[in-house]
């Protein structure tokens, strides 16, 4: 029985990826997880309370390992099972530490409910096996009943299978975001919906008292404790705390419902993720998490607001402001004048400022990714592919996002087509290609096929700005060059420059 495990780590990611398994595989488990930078547990602490230990490899510590820990934890006589839970999952991390005690071996970038289930399984049985023989060889009263042959015929049980999802289908992952007011209505909404203008809220915490190493939590959900309810014709799913008013987006990676806030009639986005999707993205559901922590290091007007994550029944979901009206890329289907266009320029350099300020490099800056909460005041949403994914993969990812290939490639920076490293210049190049698409309502690097584009990208000279905006020639100059070292270094660099166009 599988009633509360331990979890020996620091990582918030894998705290969600191991809920997510657990909370399949048993839905009353609770998982508790217990900080290595506190040191090895002392003597005093009661193991008594777990049935499990998943033991972090990479403990964050200088001249310590899981192994290192594991090696001493098997001394202690009532030490549950342990399972070794770790990024470096090779063959002789594995064997070593069978070798040193432990009962299982997961690699969290292959991490699946099944596995977590096959592998738990396994791990309790063959620890209840080794016990009655720990038992049986110190004599103990309650294994006197039992012979050495009895014992040797102990047999370990299958897990049971979870329910599989058939996996979507090839290319159908794609970056989702924020969605607007009029993307809402163009899949079915109100015609004319304009919200007033959303209020910030700070993202939910989740529930750890800073003065303790412990954080407890029911592996099944960590959201709102009320009852969620849902509207007439609403899909069948059930957030608690919100009131789902219809789904208004389907991506391979989440879906996108349109809900409103229960305790304050907040509208917002939910973007949910089925966890049943682990079984075919085992990194799918980090890859999810870790967006809501790049977004949520940002408070800014300028960047899209996280209100809250957590799990809901077999959903893990994020809560994030909704965007009432439309994004640059409508707005530009109209001219907009050249004192708009700046104040526009203003804003999205504020937020990738506040974003660079964070290390956070948003690497798919486009009009569609920068939405309106009022005509006047616009932020940046969509740091799906941010900071942490692999440049050598980035032009492959974007050639396969459906329904994305030329918006995406338009504003796609030279180096990153060429594999090298994106740094935050590279935004400032997206945007100095949004900056002319504002002025001149064309792109300035095309071509009949994407290979065409590429080629303008990397080897087209700068085209000229028309006579009225001649005075901004500078300001695009140092966005578009060709080599990162001669573009504005920094957002602050683009706000001098913009600054002097507003004042002159």
């Amino acid at each position: 029985m599988l009633n509360r495990i331990l979890l020996i780590d620091d990582s918030e990611e894998v705290e969600y990826q191991v809920r997510n398994c657990a909370s399949i595989l048993s839905a009353d488990v609770i998982l508790e997880m217990y900080d290595p930078k506190c040191g090895m547990p002392e003597s005093s602490f009661n193991w008594s309370r777990y049935d499990l230990v998943l033991l972090d490899f990479d403990l964050g510590l200088p001249k310590q390992n899981g192994l290192n820990w594991l090696t001493e934890l098997r001394q202690i006589r009532k030490i549950p099972p342990i399972i070794m839970l770790t990024a470096y999952g090779t063959k002789k991390l594995a064997l070593e530490a069978l070798a040193r005690g432990a009962e299982g071996f997961l690699d969290k970038d292959k991490l699946t409910p099944q596995l977590f289930a096959d592998t738990v399984t396994q791990a309790l049985a063959s620890h209840s096996k080794t016990e009655v023989q720990r038992r049986l060889a110190t004599g103990d009263e309650m294994t006197q009943m039992f012979s050495t042959e009895d014992i040797s015929k102990i047999q370990v049980r299958s897990a049971p299978k979870v329910a599989v999802t058939p996996p979507p289908a090839e290319g159908a992952f794609e970056q989702t975001r924020a969605f607007s007011g009029a993307e809402v209505a163009a899949i079915g909404g109100k015609t004319g919906e304009t919200d007033a203008a959303v209020t910030t809220a700070a993202p939910a915490t989740p529930s750890a008292p800073a003065e303790t190493a412990m954080k407890t939590g029911k592996a099944a959900g960590t959201g709102r404790a009320s009852t969620a309810r849902k509207s007439p014709g609403a899909d069948t799913i059930v957030i608690p705390g919100y009131t789902i008013i219809r789904k208004i987006g389907e991506g391979g990676m989440a879906s996108i419902y349109l809900a409103e806030r229960e305790d304050d009639k907040l509208k917002v986005v939910l973007k949910v993720l089925s966890m049943h999707s682990n079984l075919y993205e085992p990194g799918l559901l980090r890859r999810f998490m870790r967006e809501y922590k790049l977004i949520a290091q940002i408070q800014h007007p300028n960047v899209v607001q996280i209100y809250e994550r957590a799990f809901a029944s077999s959903f893990a979901y994020i809560a994030m402001e909704y965007f009432s009206y439309g994004d640059l890329a409508e707005r530009l289907k109209q001219a907009i004048d050249t004192r708009t266009a700046i104040d526009y320029l203003h804003q999205i350099t504020a937020g990738l400022g506040a974003a660079h300020a964070q290390g956070i490099v948003h690497r798919d800056m486009k009009p569609a990714n920068i939405l309106f909460r009022s005509p006047d005041s616009l932020a940046i949403t969509d740091f799906g592919i941010a900071k942490d994914v692999g440049s050598e993969n980035l032009v492959r990812k974007q050639l396969t996002m459906d329904g994305e290939l030329m918006g995406t490639l338009y504003y796609i920076s030279p180096e990153q087509i060429q594999g090298a490293e994106a740094d935050r210049r590279s935004d400032l190049y997206s945007l100095g290609v949004i900056m002319y698409k504002m002025l001149t309502g064309k792109h300035p690097f095309t071509g009949a096929t994407p290979t065409d584009v590429f080629q303008a990208h990397l080897h087209a000279p700068i085209p000229a700005l028309p006579p009225e905006f001649a005075t901004l020639q500078p300001l695009l100059d140092g966005l578009l060059a060709k080599d990162p070292d001669e573009r504005f270094q920094s957002t602050d660099d683009l706000l001098m420059g913009l600054n002097w166009q507003e004042w002159s």
